[in-house]
């Protein structure tokens, strides 16, 4: 009779050892998952942060391109106009009597080409700032949505690790009441 409790606790003893055993290896799974969801994270978090900054060096590289090709039509413009004015002045000495009798003329048509050299000048910086906000935004708008896959992806591996933990907890719980139900059974029998 006693040779039967001792089998009975050695078996006890072996199921109790068995479930720790998985309890660890379970415990050990989880850590190594989460382990490896975190650097997951931190890598496509690193890949976003080198697309951003790619991005911006590309953004300004436009902005400087942008920069050099309205400074250099500003001096040709310049220079455009000042070519223009030596004609004219020319023209003017030639043709004085005439030209006081034009004065009123030249002068309208100068403005009219000093207006329209101002509405070009408008016109291309306007146009280049609707692309440098279009260019913005959608930088922002990609970034906002980067950040999002990523708390989501984030959230959900948490709720998938959580869960494993939870069935984990469960499987050990039962089996640890079939292991007292079975000892107190076992008892039972070894006191009949």
């Amino acid at each position: 009779m006693l040779s039967g409790i001792a089998a009975t606790d050695r078996n006890g003893n072996f199921l109790s050892s068995a479930i720790e055993r998985n309890g660890s290896m379970n415990m050990n799974t989880t850590e190594r998952t989460s382990a490896a969801n975190a650097i997951s994270a931190e890598r496509i978090g690193g890949q976003l942060m080198a697309l951003s900054e790619k991005n911006n060096r590309e953004i300004m590289g436009g902005f400087k391109e942008s920069a050099v090709t309205n400074e250099r039509n500003f001096w040709e413009t310049r220079l455009f106009n000042s070519t223009q004015n030596q004609g004219l002045e020319r023209k003017i000495g030639e043709y004085y009597v005439q030209s006081e009798k034009n004065f009123g003329k030249i002068e309208n048509d100068l403005s009219r080409v000093e207006n329209s050299i101002g509405r070009l000048i408008d016109n291309h910086h306007n146009s280049a700032m609707m692309e440098m906000l279009k260019i913005h935004s959608s930088l922002d708008k990609s970034i906002a949505n980067s950040e999002l896959n990523i708390t989501k992806q984030n959230a959900d591996n948490y709720a998938n690790i959580q869960i494993e933990a939870a069935k984990n907890k469960m499987a050990l719980e039962n089996k640890i009441i079939c292991l007292i139900k079975l000892k107190r059974h076992i008892q039972k029998i070894v006191l009949l």
